[in-house]
């Protein structure tokens, strides 16, 4: 985990192409203290700990990958044809260099600004997350889907830049499972324009998950589903028995969130 100062910084070009490749020689030229990257796990590491900036070119699917798992140390620039939610800088071909330039300067003249902070408080690396438990109208079943890696999860993902977190559960959940969702067991008001403030939606819970890389700031609301579902979803969920998730291979804290569900629901009826 990577806590406290800012060390490293990998700054990834993306997408790469011939006439990127063709360009960093000028770049490390113009930047002598930058090393050539290797985008290996390991290596990208042992720079970041060991404090050295590096720099190197990829495709903005691999880009994005990097600095979804490095959110702390990774800054992806992009050509203004190959945007994303992941994107840090957008860059245009011409001026490459000198906007590459500056963008790297201001990034370490950040960093020295944030590690003057950070010794008088930790500095911790996360990403903000919106995860949505959907239970179905008699409370019995839950909305789950089956990742790559053979686990159930509730829809979520990370919240998107100027999104709120629980609009990021909603956009999460219709993209996921092409459900349209209301907000369940909330308090009185919600929604409630107050002059200047408003109230939003409370999470049921919020959980700081360590993702080894970095930490996820997830906010955990209730919901149930309102409206008919739609059929361009990316995922199909499975509505799965309460009593039958703790048997499911899932992270702990899902199998601690549905029995703190199951205890509620008991509660409540």
């Amino acid at each position: 985990m990577f806590e406290g100062k800012r060390l490293g910084l990998l700054f990834l070009l993306a997408p790469a192409s011939a006439a990127m490749e063709a360009l960093l020689p000028t770049l490390f030229e113009a930047l002598p203290e930058l090393a050539p990257a290797r985008l290996d796990a390991t290596e990208v590491e042992r720079a970041i700990l060991a404090g050295q900036d590096t720099l190197g070119i990829c495709d903005s699917r691999t880009g994005a990958r990097w600095r979804k798992n490095y959110p702390d140390n990774v800054r992806l620039l992009s050509l203004e044809d190959a945007g994303g939610s992941y994107v840090d800088y957008v860059v245009t071909a011409a001026g490459l260099v000198e906007q590459v330039k500056g963008i790297i300067l201001a990034e370490q003249s950040r960093r020295r600004v944030l590690n003057a902070q950070s010794s008088e408080r930790l500095r911790h690396s996360f990403d903000y997350t919106a995860t949505a438990y959907v239970l179905s109208d008699d409370y019995k079943k839950v909305l789950l889907i089956l990742k790559a890696d053979g686990r159930w999860f509730p829809p979520g993902g990370h919240i998107e830049e100027g999104e709120y977190p629980h609009e990021a559960a909603l956009r999460e959940v219709r993209e996921e499972t092409g459900y349209t969702l209301r907000f369940i067991q909330q308090p009185h008001g919600v929604g409630t324009q107050l002059g200047e403030a408003a109230l939003f939606p409370v999470p049921y819970q919020v959980l700081l998950e360590d993702i080894t890389t970095h930490y996820h700031h997830d906010f955990i609301y209730l919901c149930q589903v309102e409206g008919e579902r739609a059929q361009d979803a990316e995922f199909e969920g499975q509505w799965v028995e309460l009593d039958q998730v703790l048997s499911l291979p899932a992270p702990d804290d899902i199998h601690y969130t549905i029995e703190q569900l199951v205890r509620d629901i008991t509660t409540r009826i």
